[in-house]
């Protein structure tokens, strides 16, 4: 078990809170266009049931994962050494509703095979980002300590003592190894974690 900072917890909480309050919201709105459609489709014919029966789960699931609320009970913590980074690039659009050559574009998936620290191994994907000059896809290496917060979506390496910079395990956001705060998001920095870290 992780030993987290209560202002972490505390924040990490606040952000569950906030997808479920707007799973909360995109299910009033699907119900709002679920009963306007019930009123103007009632002047159509009725064999408009089968449409109907299919709408209803459609707008619920796709509530599910605009809200993105299906990640509360999905993603764990976990912190481990990493044992294989496996890279993918695929490619990829940035509209997905109406995609065109201009805007597609390659992007690298990162896949770690960690070991924690009771040897259990696990397969996890670590980031998605766009293929750039400064990629994410050497940041991790094997033999890095990684660490990742349930609700974050962000896996950071653990800073070693020869690194002079550090990354916050809620943001991202890179500060001084010596700051104890984060200077982007103002929470606590994880630098280490038990036995784990070199």
């Amino acid at each position: 078990m992780l030993a987290i900072p209560d202002e972490i917890k505390k924040a990490i909480r606040q952000k569950k809170v906030r997808r479920v309050v707007l799973f909360i919201i995109t299910v009033l709105l699907m119900a709002v266009v679920i009963i306007m459609f019930e009123k103007s489709a009632s002047s159509f014919s009725e064999n408009l049931t089968a449409f109907k029966s299919v709408l209803y789960p459609v707008l619920l699931i796709s509530s599910v994962f605009i809200s993105k609320v299906y990640r509360i009970f999905t993603d764990t913590d976990y912190c481990g050494v990493v044992k294989k980074v496996k890279v993918k690039t695929v490619t990829d659009n940035k509209s997905a509703a109406k995609p065109t050559k201009q805007q597609m574009y390659r992007k690298n998936i990162i896949y770690l095979t960690i070991e924690d620290e009771t040897g259990k191994t696990f397969r996890k994907k670590a980031a998605e980002t766009p293929i750039t000059p400064k990629s994410d896809s050497e940041a991790y290496k094997v033999g890095d300590t990684v660490l990742h917060l349930h609700g974050t979506g962000i896996t950071v390496v653990l800073p070693t003592a020869a690194d002079t910079r550090c990354h916050c395990a809620v943001c991202g956001g890179s500060n001084d190894k010596m700051s104890d705060i984060c200077e982007h998001c103002g929470l606590p920095l994880i630098k280490s974690i038990g036995g784990l870290q070199k």
